[in-house]
């Protein structure tokens, strides 16, 4: 699917498995293309529905995602831009328990390419704890 043309859809099943009526979150997560060129987080949250069931009970919960969602914004085009490539949609409580997933590949219709700054920004690339970016990487990334 192309990044600009139109919705997909993605749904759920939700069943509550106990003996007593209760309440869930359901999040849905997109996981980036593997990009070794643009630092982006690992898993962006994009939706999430509340939904209350009845023991036994069962619903189907919905989520529409645009091109949008799986945009950044790129500072050198001044807009947001996709990177083509596989995401990863997953369903889950939290972000640590995604229950359902499953890949969709993205085209990039814009035609804007990625600017590789792992030369510059090491640190934001190669995460170590305890270790923060210098002033002058901050600058660098951030302009």
């Amino acid at each position: 699917r192309a990044a600009d043309d139109g919705e997909l859809t993605v749904s759920c099943m939700v069943t509550n498995m106990g003996s007593m009526p209760g309440a869930e979150i359901v999040q849905l997560y997109i996981s980036p293309a593997a990009s070794d060129k643009v630092y982006r987080p690992a898993k962006e949250l994009k939706g999430f529905e509340k939904v209350r069931l009845n023991p036994g009970e069962s619903k189907r919960i919905w989520f529409k995602l645009a091109g949008r969602d799986f945009a950044y914004y790129n500072v050198e085009a001044k807009q947001w831009t996709v990177d083509e490539g596989n995401y990863i949609i997953g369903i889950g409580n939290s972000s640590r328990n995604i229950l359902l997933q499953n890949a969709v590949y993205i085209l990039n219709t814009d035609g804007i390419k990625p600017v590789d700054k792992r030369a510059k920004l090491g640190c934001y690339y190669d995460v170590k704890p305890g270790v923060f970016a210098s002033d002058a990487e901050f600058e660098i990334f951030h302009i």
